[in-house]
């Protein structure tokens, strides 16, 4: 056997060996409920508490009309409707999200209660209230 071809053997060896090394200690530690968090130290609460909520624009409505969402979540607007969309403060227009296409999504972090509407089709309203 060449040299070349024993040090490819050895490597292959090395691999494998860690592989099982590496799987059985896994597999050790998968008793434990929160075996994957062991390797950190700390956890920052707002990433555990902040949630990212979903309204789906679709036959000229936004579902669901009304949103009840903590402070620091993320409202995700997806436009499934076949229109273009938007997404504007009511009444003051302060901000707008642009023009959503079909299939298109647009998200806001929420910091307080407002009403929303589409400045494209007025009919079309929303609201975020933002719960204790």
């Amino acid at each position: 056997m060449t040299t070349g071809k024993l040090w490819s053997v050895l490597v292959l060896c090395g691999i494998g060996l860690l592989f099982f090394v590496n799987r059985s200690f896994v597999e050790s530690q998968k008793t434990d409920a929160l075996w994957p968090l062991r390797s950190f130290t700390a956890i920052n609460p707002t990433l555990v508490t902040n949630t990212k909520h979903i309204v789906i624009i679709k036959g000229m409505v936004f579902d669901p009309a009304e949103l009840h969402v903590h402070k620091g979540d993320t409202v995700v607007w997806i436009n499934k409707d076949l229109v273009p969309h938007n997404i504007t403060d009511f009444p003051k227009n302060r901000w707008t999200s642009g023009t959503l296409a079909l299939s298109s999504s647009w998200e806001k972090s929420i910091s307080n209660t407002f009403e929303y509407y589409c400045s494209i089709h007025p009919t079309m309203k929303g609201k975020i209230i933002v719960d204790p």
